[in-house]
């Protein structure tokens, strides 16, 4: 009974100082696959990449720093001139591939395929490409408009170079 008495007493004399610093945000890095690797699409012989993601979480846009992680990963392992598209979402890559990469769609895509790739076609991103608005850009929901009601207001262009 002694000892415990004496565990408190030490407990009461260690008083805890609360911190001011802010908690750190931590990056979720999420998972990714390259499903299809083109080298004849872009002009100036730089790469195309389709990428399939894990799902995200669209409660906020913390999933932004994930995907600038992941481009800079990518860009890291396969070069600076890379077109990379992100789709959380393996209908929406094949829908995307189909169109623009291997041309196999062959026609308009239906009213459900736009909706499918205006939620999960989540981000495109152009480095070295001197035909866009920034020669690095990343473009988030590039599938859809702002006043898409679900991704809206995560619709944007930035000038980003994945090699910094």
């Amino acid at each position: 009974q002694q000892s415990e008495q004496v565990a408190e007493q030490k407990n009461e004399n260690q008083q805890q100082t609360p911190t001011t610093e802010p908690p750190v945000k931590e990056e979720k890095n999420l998972k990714y696959q390259i499903v299809y690797e083109l080298s004849n699409k872009r002009y100036d012989g730089g790469k195309n990449y389709y990428v399939l993601i894990d799902p995200i979480d669209l409660s906020s846009d913390n999933f932004k720093a994930d995907i600038k992680a992941m481009a800079k990963k990518i860009v890291a392992e396969k070069g600076k001139k890379v077109s990379i598209e992100l789709h959380d979402s393996k209908e929406s890559l094949n829908i995307s591939y189909k169109q623009y990469g291997d041309q196999s769609l062959g026609r308009p895509r239906t009213d459900e395929e736009n909706k499918i790739e205006e939620r999960h076609f989540i981000a495109a991103y152009d480095g070295e490409l001197q035909t866009g608005i920034y020669p690095n850009s990343l473009m988030f929901f590039p599938g859809a408009f702002k006043d898409s009601p679900e991704v809206g207001k995560y619709v944007e262009t930035i000038e980003f170079d994945a090699s910094k």
